[in-house]
């Protein structure tokens, strides 16, 4: 997304010490590990120890790789290949001081840098003034994977949604109602991308040739299916 030069961080950290410090927020919630996994050490993008650099107001209020609006007072960073969501501990390579960030960027696109934070996270970590740090990476934090449903059926009569999801739960498919505003909605239940392929043969099976798959979202209304599991937040 970006092609940030050396030149271009030592003006951005002498602009910055200039400033006021800024209040900063936290990162958005993911799953915690239950300890910090060390990423495998390579020469390539994925390594775990290497250099890390910062972007600031340059990119504020800019869209990033991930869709969402650059905040440059925010704890979150630009990786290469870790998974958007993904929560990751930067600390110096001493010890002296760490921060946890939240991949929402891809970058940086300097051969020797590994992870490119904002301005929030390189003020915590310390290296406004320096621009650039050498650091190792860890995995604090994973995100969930993203579900999906498939809508297999939209009716303006409820009685007619209700049959369907009787047959559908007479063969072991297990699937809910939701309702849209005078529409009730016959839907799967939620399951990974990977989970789909399996969800929709069984569709097939039983006579169902046609979908529509949608980002998870809540039920609503009648019909919820015992035991179906919710929906990850925000999705």
């Amino acid at each position: 997304m970006r092609a940030v030069f050396p030149v271009l961080f030592a003006l951005a950290a002498t602009g910055v010490a200039a400033q006021q410090a800024l209040p900063a927020t936290a990162p958005a919630a993911v799953r915690p590990d239950a300890q910090a996994a060390a990423l495998p050490v390579t020469t390539g993008p994925a390594s775990s120890h290497g250099w890390a650099s910062w972007y600031g107001w340059q990119f504020h209020g800019r869209s990033t790789a991930s869709g969402e609006t650059y905040d440059m007072n925010g704890f979150t960073a630009a990786h290469r290949t870790l998974p958007f969501g993904t929560l990751v501990r930067v600390s110096l390579i001493d010890g002296s001081a760490s921060v946890d960030v939240r991949i929402n960027d891809r970058g940086p696109f300097v051969e020797d840098r590994i992870i490119d934070l904002s301005l929030g996270a390189a003020r915590q970590l310390g290296i406004l003034r320096t621009g650039v740090a050498e650091v190792r990476l860890q995995v604090a934090g994973r995100p969930q994977p993203r579900r999906y449903v498939l809508q297999i059926g939209s009716f303006g009569v409820s009685d007619n949604a209700r049959n369907l999801l009787r047959r559908l739960q007479a063969q072991n498919l297990p699937a809910a109602l939701e309702t849209a505003g005078a529409f009730t909605r016959v839907v799967t239940e939620p399951a990974t991308e990977a989970e789909l392929p399996a969800i929709e043969e069984r569709l097939r099976a039983f006579g169902i040739g046609a979908w529509v798959r949608r980002a998870c979202s809540e039920p609503q209304g009648d019909g919820v299916a015992p035991g179906r599991t919710p929906c990850p937040g925000g999705v």
